[in-house]
């Protein structure tokens, strides 16, 4: 069961990026320690928060990837055993306290939770709240989950009747596949960053290393294919193909978009 004390009506929202640096070398720790009283918790206890979404009325909404759940599983990245749950949720926090407004999403991830794929992102659009699911394996795989995993690997839509298809990324990828014709690049999909964008949005498919518009009917058209790069192998031998794995977007000036690259 989905819950949400939300207002859906077309709100325009800024997304505030998130940053996720390596260890930081000796330097760096120390400048960290130098600004850590400027830094306050505005919110904790969270079940893998993902992505943020900010209101005009400063209310922050964090999407939480969850825990998994008890099942039923799908084979995923690494052959890993990835179980389904209903732990998938949104908190909302503003001046100090929090609360989980939307409970009850999909969510997948390893026995030991090593790995958590689920809600990855929110953004208010004018086509309603939407709420991108991840998947991160061959679309093909979602039906080892059965109905109860219907809507993994989409970008649903959230209100008080609860969370419905939008955009179903994973199938759009399964037909299309457009990185296909580039190494190591079979079908793959994992819906991650979301940004309010014209009368829909425009999404991130970690998996298929795109960039997608989503019209406010859900229709999705392709906006970027990004390519793989051979990179060195650290054991000699040929390069090995590095991925894109776009992550977060945001806009920028000029209309542009800004894609966060995980690599890989």
């Amino acid at each position: 069961m989905v819950r949400l004390k939300l207002r859906s009506a077309g709100v325009a929202v800024a997304v505030a990026g998130l940053v996720v640096a390596s260890a930081p070398d000796a330097a760096a720790a120390a400048t960290s320690k130098i600004h850590a009283d400027r830094m306050t918790v505005i919110a904790s206890g969270l079940d893998n928060p993902r992505g943020l979404a900010v209101t005009p009325g400063g209310v922050v909404l964090v999407a939480e990837a969850g825990r998994g759940g008890q099942g039923p599983c799908l084979t995923g990245a690494g052959n890993q055993q990835f179980c389904l749950g209903v732990t998938g949720a949104i908190t909302a926090v503003r001046g100090g306290q929090q609360k989980r407004v939307v409970t009850g999403l999909p969510s997948l991830g390893t026995p030991t939770q090593s790995e958590v794929l689920g809600p990855h992102d929110i953004a208010l659009t004018k086509a309603g709240p939407l709420v991108s699911i991840g998947l991160g394996t061959d679309p093909q795989r979602r039906a080892q989950l059965g109905v109860a995993g219907a809507l993994v690997g989409q970008t649903v839509r959230v209100g008080s009747a609860g969370a419905s298809s939008f955009a179903d990324l994973a199938a759009w990828e399964g037909m299309n596949n457009p990185d296909g014709d580039q190494p190591g690049a079979g079908p793959d999909s994992n819906p991650y960053g979301l940004v309010p964008y014209r009368d829909g949005a425009v999404v991130t498919d970690a998996g298929g290393n795109t960039l997608l518009r989503l019209d406010r009917r859900g229709r999705i058209s392709p906006l970027a294919v990004f390519p793989t790069t051979p990179t060195p192998n650290p054991a000699g031998g040929p390069a090995i193909p590095m991925q894109f794995v776009p992550t977060t977007v945001t806009t920028g000036p000029g209309g542009a978009f800004y894609v966060g690259q995980l690599t890989g």
